[in-house]
């Protein structure tokens, strides 16, 4: 078993959208999940009601049911959420559980049975993961008792593990509705939203996704706009400062951005300087000049007289 414990994903977004889903979850276990009031969360077979596709990933068969859920939900919530926030997150939650209900319930209109849990959606999370942050890191916890090792894994990589381990325990139930079955569903439902929600640029990846890092591209996808060229700012006017608002604003605008400033006209606020006994000042500028490369005499000078005078 291969559990996540975190993912390096950045997050622009606090995780509010998860830990509400969470919350959620837990409450409804502990107050209906106990009962035969659960009943009326289901997705049963047999029927075709939407409100069932929504009802039923938030409720859960046991306390280890819901545990796992909540603890791969939780890595795969952020890292989802981190990009897009919490509003946007649980829309994208309603729609995958809205698609993989619907495909589901139709296919199973002539049979019984029923289904719940929040397993289908974690497995449309992974596949949206797998769109918008393929290179990102994993920490995983590998369980085949009694080995335990921990370690990283990229994303693209987890995905496409968890991916084969469903496809082949649906191999083994002949491909009968199961839970392998519905997580395939979720991991369907998920990939075409997430593709959609990335190309119309409701996510910004920062070029990090599949589509801009297949084959080594770095660039952004065609639907995010490159960045504006910067534009240099212009080195401050230190002779103009010096005429119109005095030293003081000068050696303001040198100590910003003195490597632009030209060496003339610092030489120039630093003489000042010295004209007006502002001895740390004139050090500080006179002691970058003089730390330039062949610096001239005239700073040389000027650097020394001021040492001898602080």
């Amino acid at each position: 078993m291969l559990i996540p414990l975190r993912c390096d994903a950045p997050l622009y977004h606090g995780p509010w959208g998860t830990i509400g889903v969470i919350l959620l979850c837990l409450l409804l276990h502990v107050t209906v999940g106990a009962s035969d009031a659960v009943e009326a969360w289901l997705l049963i077979y047999g029927e075709w009601n939407p409100v069932q596709w929504l009802t039923s990933v938030v409720v859960h068969e046991g306390w280890i049911h819901l545990a796992g859920n909540m603890v791969f939900f939780w890595v795969f919530g952020l890292i989802v959420e981190g990009k897009i926030g919490w509003l946007r997150f649980l829309g994208l939650l309603v729609a995958i559980a809205l698609l993989s209900g619907c495909i589901e319930q139709t296919l199973m209109l002539g049979s019984d049975g029923a289904s719940l849990g929040l397993s289908g959606v974690i497995f449309g999370l992974i596949s949206v993961a797998w769109i918008w942050a393929p290179d990102n890191e994993v920490d995983v916890l590998l369980l085949l008792l009694p080995f335990i090792r921990h370690f990283d894994v990229r994303v693209r990589s987890l995905g496409l593990i968890y991916i084969a381990l469903e496809v082949l325990g649906a191999m083994l139930n002949g491909f009968a509705m199961s839970t392998p079955v519905l997580h395939l569903l979720g991991a369907a439902a998920g990939l075409p939203i997430g593709i959609v929600m990335l190309k119309k640029g409701w996510v910004d990846c920062e070029g990090w996704d599949w589509f801009s890092r297949r084959g080594g591209a770095t660039k952004p996808t065609p639907s995010r706009r490159p960045p504006t060229a910067a534009v240099p700012e212009p080195p401050p006017d230190i002779d103009a400062l010096l005429r119109s608002a005095g030293s003081a604003a000068a050696f303001a605008a040198w100590a910003c951005r003195s490597a632009a400033v030209p060496p003339a006209a610092a030489f120039r606020l630093a003489a000042r300087l010295v004209d007006e006994q502002r001895w740390d000042d004139a050090e500080a500028v006179a002691g970058r000049l003089a730390s330039a490369p062949a610096p001239g005499n005239a700073v040389r000078l000027l650097h020394a007289w001021v040492l001898t005078q602080r």
